[in-house]
C-alpha cells in the first residue's frame, strides 16, 4: 500500500466505504462488488474452458448502494491514469466515457429479458473483435500466459517430492511456507464442507480426492492480514488439483451501509462470511469457477477456488491513453452487467436519465475523491516514516 497512491487506494476499500457512508446516497441498493477498482477485473476459465473477462474479486461483495461501486471504479481510473502520467484532459475523458458506458449499457441491459441478461458474458473472442490491432497483440500475449496457468503448472512450480516420494509444497519464504500439523488437520477436517457447497458433479469428483499437503501463502494488496492457504489434492489416478482457501471476514459494505427496503435479500442473518463471498460472486459474475465453494473452521470462514486456473490480467501501468480508455470502458460495461442482475437496476436507469449530467458529475466527483485519497496516502506514508505504523512487504494474489 505504501508504494504509490494507487496501491494505497486499492488497499483502502474500508476507508472509502466509511467515507461514502457519510455522503448522500440515492437510496437504491443492488448486489455490489464492494471493491470494483479497475484491477479487480481479469481473465479466468469458465466451466466450458472459455477464457472470460469479468469481475474477479469478491471479498467485500454484498448488497449495497450501487453508486459505491461506480465511484470506486471511476476514482481508481483517475488514480491509475495519474500513475501512468496521463494528462488531466485525457483522464477526464476516460472517466466521462466510462461513466457513459455504465449508464447506457445498464439501460440497454434493463430492456432485455432477465434470462438474456443472465447469460451475457465477455470472452476473449468478444474482446478480440472490439479492440484495435495493437490491442489484439497484447490480448494474445495475456491469453497465452493465462492458458499456461493451471494446476499442473502450479504443481511443477510449487511442489516437489519429499524423502518418501510424496509431493509436498516447497517453501518459498516469506511468500509460501509450511503450516503446522494442527492447521493442516483443521483444514482437512472441514474440507468436506467445501465439497458439499459445490455442485453435485464437482462434489462427486472431490469425494474421490484426498488432501496431500497444505501451505500458507501471503497475499495483498487489499488482503493484508487475512489468512490464505494452498491445498493440494490427489485424484484417483494420481492427478493433482491445487485449490486456494482464503479467509473471508465481514464485508466493509455491511459494516458501513444501512439496509433499506430496496436491499436485495441475498444476505441472510448469520450467513458465514465464506458463503457470503461465494453466493454474491455467483450473482455478479456471468460464469464462475466450478470449484468455487466455502467452508468454516471453528475460528474462521474461508472461500475456496482453483488456484490460478487460466487466470490473467492486463498491465494497466503499460497502457497509453487510448488503451486505458478502452479498458476502463470495458470494466464499466461489465459492472453494469453485474448490477443489472438486481431488480433495482431498472430504477437506476430512470434515475440516470438520458443526458450526460451523470457522466459529467462523476468526472468531478472522481477527481475530488482521488485528491482526498492522495492526501490520505501522504498521511499514511508519514505515519510509516514516524514509526506509528509498521509496513511489511506483500505480493498480489
Amino acid at each position: 500500500m505504501a508504494s504509490s497512491p494507487y496501491s494505497f487506494f486499492r488497499g483502502a476499500a474500508r476507508l472509502m466505504a466509511f467515507d461514502l457512508s457519510h455522503q448522500e446516497e440515492t437510496g437504491a441498493q443492488v448486489v455490489i462488488s464492494g471493491d470494483a477498482h479497475i484491477n479487480n477485473f481479469g481473465l479466468y476459465a469458465s466451466p466450458e474452458r472459455r477464457l472470460v473477462f469479468d469481475l474477479n474479486d469478491f471479498d467485500e461483495a454484498a448488497p449495497g448502494p450501487w453508486e459505491w461501486d461506480v465511484k470506486r471504479l471511476l476514482t481508481s481510473a483517475v488514480l491509475a491514469a495519474q500513475e501512468n502520467g496521463l494528462s488531466k484532459a485525457v483522464t477526464n475523458r476516460i472517466v466521462r466515457d466510462a461513466a457513459r458506458v455504465y449508464r447506457t449499457n445498464l439501460k440497454e441491459l434493463s430492456s432485455l429479458p432477465a434470462l438474456e441478461r443472465l447469460y451475457i458474458s465477455v470472452d476473449t473472442a468478444v474482446l478480440a473483435a472490439n479492440v484495435w490491432d495493437e490491442g489484439v497483440k497484447k490480448l494474445k500475449k495475456v491469453t497465452s500466459k493465462a492458458l499456461r496457468r493451471d494446476s499442473d503448472r502450479a504443481i511443477q512450480h510449487l511442489m516437489g517430492p519429499d524423502a518418501d516420494g510424496n509431493l509436498r509444497f516447497l517453501e518459498q519464504p516469506p511468500i509460501l511456507t509450511k503450516v503446522d500439523d494442527r492447521v493442516a488437520r483443521e483444514l482437512e477436517f472441514v474440507f468436506g464442507e467445501h465439497r458439499d457447497s459445490t455442485t453435485p458433479d464437482i462434489a462427486y469428483l472431490l469425494s474421490q480426492c484426498t488432501v496431500t499437503d497444505v501451505a500458507a501463502r501471503v497475499v495483498g494488496v487489499g488482503s493484508v492480514a487475512t489468512r490464505c492457504y494452498l491445498v493440494a489434492l490427489s485424484g484417483p489416478e494420481g492427478n493433482g488439483i491445487v485449490l486456494q482457501a482464503k479467509e473471508a471476514t465481514q464485508s466493509v459494505i455491511t459494516e458501513n451501509a444501512e439496509p433499506n427496503v430496496t436491499t436485495p435479500p441475498t444476505l441472510r442473518p448469520g450467513m458465514p462470511a465464506g458463503e457470503r463471498v461465494t453466493a454474491h460472486q455467483r450473482i455478479l459474475q456471468a460464469v464462475s469457477d466450478p470449484f468455487l465453494g466455502h467452508m468454516e473452521s471453528p475460528k474462521s470462514a474461508f472461500y475456496v477456488r482453483q488456484y490460478r486456473d487460466a487466470k490473467g490480467s492486463f498491465d494497466t501501468t503499460q497502457m497509453d491513453g487510448e488503451e486505458f480508455a478502452e479498458y476502463a470502458a470495458l470494466c464499466a460495461n461489465l459492472l453494469s452487467r453485474a448490477h443489472a442482475q438486481s431488480p433495482m437496476g431498472h430504477w437506476i436507469v430512470g434515475y440516470l436519465g438520458g443526458s450526460d449530467a451523470f457522466d459529467r458529475a462523476m468526472v468531478k466527483w472522481a477527481n475530488s475523491y482521488a485528491k482526498q485519497s492522495n492526501e490520505d496516502f501522504e498521511v499514511f506514508r508519514e505515519a510509516i516514516a514516524s514509526g506509528r505504523i509498521e509496513a511489511t512487504a506483500t505480493v498480489n494474489g
